[in-house]
């Protein structure tokens, strides 16, 4: 009876923090942090192109592409977080895309408050696909339509030096 007195005291005191960080997740942002970026429109047609995928002629409302950015930097209450891929190509020279995002804490929106329609996984890849979307579902995310605070760049190899 006295140990389930004692966690109960306890719940009951760590709760307000508890619920504090669960609302607002930038409390806790801090550079190296990942972040999931949802782009859409624009944005999200511009980077497909640059993988050679396709592209959906008109994009709707619910076409994304999500990215699972690192924050870079933080000044005061604006984040700059990127993302990188290697780009695989038909020439000789190897590319990377890397996808800039500036952003305002008060943006981040936490996605694990929202209940998620998983369903029964009935395979090994279902179940990898589920802990997946989980995984990230616990991170802040960010959504950007248009190119406002957005850079894509493509970098370019000039120079290998080996032995």
């Amino acid at each position: 009876m006295t140990s389930r007195l004692a966690y109960l005291v306890l719940i009951v005191m760590l709760l307000p923090d508890l619920v504090i960080a669960r609302d607002d997740p930038s409390l806790h942002t801090q550079v190296g942090d990942q972040i999931v970026l949802d782009l859409s429109g624009k944005p999200a047609a511009t980077y497909l192109r640059l993988l050679k995928q396709p592209v959906p002629e008109v994009p709707d409302d619910g076409f994304c592409v999500q990215l699972v950015a690192r924050i870079i930097r933080i000044d005061h209450d604006n984040l700059i977080a990127e993302f990188q891929i290697m780009r695989e190509h038909d020439t000789d020279v190897a590319q990377l895309i890397s996808v800039s995002v500036s952003f305002s804490r008060d943006d981040l929106v936490d996605r694990s408050n929202y209940p998620q329609p998983y369903g029964i996984a009935n395979t090994e890849k279902e179940r990898l696909v589920q802990t997946i979307i989980a995984w990230q579902d616990s991170l802040p995310n960010i959504r950007k339509n248009s190119f406002e605070g957005i850079k894509i760049r493509v970098w370019s190899l000039d120079k290998e030096i080996s032995e």
